[in-house]
Formats: structure tokens, C-alpha cells, sequence
């Protein structure tokens, strides 16, 4: 009878398995395996205590908003096939054409979006273009001063920085300004919020239909609980989940934002250029800092393990007011070009915290930055270019 008793209570914590593949068919998904679920966002609506929701390979436009309560008996995970590629994409392609624009003397390239087709396809407000991608490589915010792209692997070392590099001359967060009278160089672009138009210098000097061309126009892909505010302004989060992990999953231009999170994992998974602030500040009418950083907002044991955060000018990953946390064998790398904006891994205002096998390099960002009553070891920190402010 004992056995009895242990098979029904093992059953009962089992939870299901639900299904998600962007590519299939199937006319009316359940989740099943026969009809998987085309979004992980439906997946994220339907999910239980104990569930596990497995993600085929391929390419997701969505904005993931989840708040679910689990618990560490029965938690929940999601996750990617084993060894196929899942990305959470914040882009999405330009097929439209191109005509020629003489920009004073220089011949760029020109489109004008639809943005009340790209905000419907979106399922939220259209802010503006984040970032701009061609053949998945980023394009610049037209600067003031021009370097080189900052996503390019440099050779150089802060004694000997690489000539023409944001690491030799060190731009502060005006020199990207995204306007178009900035723009006189290759790959450099510039979006008019007034009139929906896009610019872009190709290197070749053709047009670059054809070209792969994707912008970036979600904020965040991945949101966890909501953000308040205090009496004073200073904003906390709530209402995140509980006992959630996240693994093998790469977010793709786009920032996570966990707000009021406990027991929140991501493991085994990549973050790449997830924010660039560079271009969003005074020179910008309208827009102040309007993409997010990566970021756990208050609530407790945030959990990131096995994961690597590149190409992103902002913190790459802030973890604030969030005691009991672990950051743990993650890889920091082509971070922060920006000058004089100390935007470290940071763990501040948060109590026992450990942060361990971490490396952080080639970046302009200085270092970490932890809360009190924490623990940092086995740490390799090297090439930051952070400067005088």
C-alpha cells in the first residue's frame, strides 16, 4: 500500500509537457506534440506548477509578459530542444524597397516604414526603431565623431587601444545622435520619428534590398511582474514570478525585465545586444533612455548560470534590490562603448550574494559592483577601457 501512496504522490508533481513550434501547420494548437503551439507566449498563458514547455528551433517575434506562481517542488522550466537553436527576437525584417537620398554629398539609402502595419504585427505601441541590422550585423547610430562598429573584435589593450575604435577615443553618450545629418559613413543610420523614415549608408554604396535588413522594434522580449513606483519616484517591481527557469534560450535585441521575481533561473543562455542607449539623449527630441537594460528589479534568489551577455552599450545585466542571488560562470564581452557611464555587471543594494567564475573583458565598463554581506571569487577581469569623468 506504501507504494501505492508514493506512485500517486510522484504522478501528482509530474506536471505536462506543452509544446511550441513557430513553424508548424496545425490548425487549431493545443500544446500537444501533434499541435504545438505556434508563440511561447501561448504556451507562458496556458503553463501549471510543475509544467515543462519545450521550444523547437527558429526565430520568435514576441514580447513574453509571464507572472505565474510556482513552486520548488513543482517549478516551471522552458526551454529549447535539445541542441537546436531558439531565439527571442526583439527584430523584424524591412522588405519594402529603397530609393537613393543625397545626404549632403553623400549617397545613402531610403525607406519609409508603416508603422501602424508594424505595431499591429508587434501586438503593442510602435516607440521607434532600437537598433538596425543588416545580414545580422548591427549597424551604427550615426555619430558625431565616426568609429568603428563597436561589435567588431578588437586587438587592442587599454595601454595600446586600436586606432579609429570607440576604445581609442572613448565617445561619451552624445557622440550617437541618430540624426541624419549625421550621417556621412558607412553602415551608420538614422530613423525620423516624424516622418517614419529610414536612412541607412551602406558600405557598398548599393542598395541594401535583399540584404537581410531587420530593425529592432521591441523594447523588451522577455517581462516578468510589473514596475511602481514609491512616494519618492524610485521604482520597485511586483507580482513577478516564482520558481521559473529559463534555459538555452538566446534573446535576441531585446532586454528582460523581472520585476518582483523569487527563484527566477535563466541558465545556458545568450543575451545579445539587448540594449543600445548611445543614441537615445538630448539629441533625441522626445525620447530619453527608452530601452531597457537587462535587469532584475527587487524580490530575491535571481539565478543566472552558464550565460553570456554581448554587444550590449548599457549594464549588461543589472540585478537591484534583489537579495540571495547567483551569478555564476557568465561571460561579459563587447559591452558598454560608451565613455564616462560606469555600466558594470551590477548587483547593488542587494545582501548575500555570490557572484563567481564570472569573466568580464573588452568592454568600457569597470567591472562589478556588488551589494554588502556578498561573496565575488574566481573572477577574470580584463581590457575594460572606462576612462576619467
Amino acid at each position: 500500500m506504501n507504494k501505492v501512496y508514493f506512485i500517486l504522490i510522484l504522478s501528482f508533481l509530474h506536471g505536462e509537457t506543452l509544446y511550441v513550434d513557430g513553424g508548424s501547420s496545425c490548425l487549431a494548437p493545443d500544446g500537444s506534440l501533434a499541435c504545438p503551439y505556434i508563440k511561447i507566449q501561448d504556451a507562458m498563458d496556458n503553463v501549471q506548477q510543475g509544467d515543462i514547455v519545450l521550444i523547437k528551433a527558429g526565430n520568435y517575434f514576441e514580447h513574453i509578459q509571464f507572472s505565474g506562481i510556482a513552486t520548488s517542488d513543482q517549478p516551471i522550466i522552458v526551454e529549447a530542444y535539445s541542441g537546436e537553436r531558439v531565439i527571442v527576437d526583439g527584430t523584424i525584417p524591412i522588405s519594402q524597397g529603397w530609393e537613393p537620398y543625397d545626404n549632403n554629398g553623400h549617397n545613402i539609402y531610403k525607406t519609409h516604414l508603416d508603422t501602424a502595419a508594424i505595431s499591429e504585427q508587434m501586438g503593442e505601441s510602435f516607440k521607434t526603431v532600437f537598433q538596425l541590422f543588416i545580414n545580422n550585423r548591427m549597424m551604427i547610430p550615426s555619430q558625431i565623431i565616426n568609429y568603428a562598429n563597436p561589435t567588431d573584435p578588437t586587438t587592442g589593450t587599454p595601454d595600446y587601444p586600436e586606432r579609429g575604435t570607440v576604445w581609442d577615443g572613448k565617445p561619451d553618450e552624445f557622440n550617437q545622435t541618430k540624426l541624419l545629418v549625421d550621417v556621412d559613413s558607412p553602415e551608420e543610420w538614422s530613423y525620423n520619428d516624424s516622418t517614419g523614415d529610414l536612412f541607412i549608408y551602406t558600405v557598398d554604396g548599393l542598395s541594401p534590398e535583399g540584404d537581410g535588413v531587420r530593425i529592432r522594434v521591441l523594447d523588451r522580449v522577455l517581462t516578468s511582474g510589473n514596475l511602481t513606483a514609491y512616494p519618492n519616484g524610485i521604482p520597485y517591481g511586483v507580482d513577478g514570478a516564482e520558481h521559473i527557469t529559463f534555459k538555452g534560450i538566446e534573446f535576441f535585441a531585446g532586454a528582460v525585465g523581472l520585476f518582483g521575481t523569487h527563484n527566477f533561473t535563466f541558465e545556458d543562455c545568450q543575451f545579445f545586444y539587448s540594449t543600445d542607449n548611445g543614441g537615445f539623449n538630448s539629441n533625441t527630441p522626445g525620447i530619453l533612455n527608452p530601452s531597457s537594460m537587462n535587469q532584475f528589479l527587487s524580490g530575491s534568489s535571481a539565478r543566472v548560470i552558464n550565460c553570456e551577455f554581448k554587444f550590449i552599450n548599457d549594464y549588461p545585466l543589472n540585478i537591484h534590490n534583489c537579495d540571495n542571488s547567483l551569478v555564476e560562470n557568465c561571460l561579459f564581452e563587447y559591452n558598454d562603448w560608451t565613455n564616462g557611464t560606469h555600466h558594470w555587471l551590477w548587483n547593488g543594494i542587494s545582501e548575500h550574494c555570490t557572484i563567481r567564475y564570472v569573466t568580464i573583458q573588452n568592454s568600457m565598463s569597470p567591472g562589478i559592483f556588488t551589494g554588502i554581506r556578498s561573496l565575488v571569487e574566481y573572477c577574470l577581469i580584463r581590457n575594460l577601457y572606462e576612462g576619467p569623468t
